[in-house]
């Protein structure tokens, strides 16, 4: 059972450390077209995972086991489907009518990117033997910089750069994508 959950950890890291790569030259500045197609393919990696765990999940709610369904009790499934919602309604809307905007790589390099960091900070951190003092020192390292990296990645600036976003979409007349895109951010928050 923990080396299931771990090699699961292990792909969702991956998967998010693919997507960062993908959108980090559109997120450092450069304009260039594939950089753009990058950035837009990394928004699609991630709403694809998003749907194969969403899909996986509600498979697991219809047919599981009892076993399956214990590990994956209702308020978790919430949290869950919440966190997807962003992905699986704005990705593909905005690589078809925001695909060049620069706010938009980098929300995905935020979410991505951030995300893969994060993961390997944790992921890391079970592997310390808390029980030394340099092994105890080290996880309040990656304890801080995780949070540091969470605070500015998930709070201030995607906050920053989502609302600017929704604004942006919203002065060119883009209500719905507006609607679902606060709601979104506001979820992810």
């Amino acid at each position: 059972q923990v080396f299931d959950f771990a090699c699961v950890f292990l792909s969702i890291m991956c998967q998010h450390g693919m997507g960062g790569l993908m959108a980090t030259p559109a997120f450092l500045g450069y304009r260039w077209r594939w950089a753009s197609a990058l950035a837009c393919h990394a928004a699609l990696c991630e709403a694809g995972w998003e749907l194969q765990d969403t899909l996986d999940k509600l498979y697991i709610i219809t047919y599981g086991t009892k076993e399956q369904k214990r590990q994956n009790p209702p308020p978790i499934l919430v949290g869950v489907f919440i966190h997807h919602l962003l992905g699986l309604s704005l990705v593909i809307p905005m690589n078809i009518f925001y695909h060049d905007d620069s706010s938009y790589h980098e929300m995905v390099f935020l979410l991505q990117g951030a995300a893969f960091f994060v993961l390997f900070l944790q992921n890391y951190g079970y592997t310390l033997d808390i029980q030394t003092k340099q092994g105890l020192f080290q996880m309040k390292i990656t304890a801080v910089l995780t949070w540091i990296i969470i605070f500015y990645t998930r709070v201030w600036q995607f906050t920053r750069v989502g609302w600017g976003l929704m604004h942006r979409i919203y002065l060119d007349g883009s209500i719905a994508i507006v609607c679902v895109g606060a709601l979104g951010i506001l979820c992810m928050a």
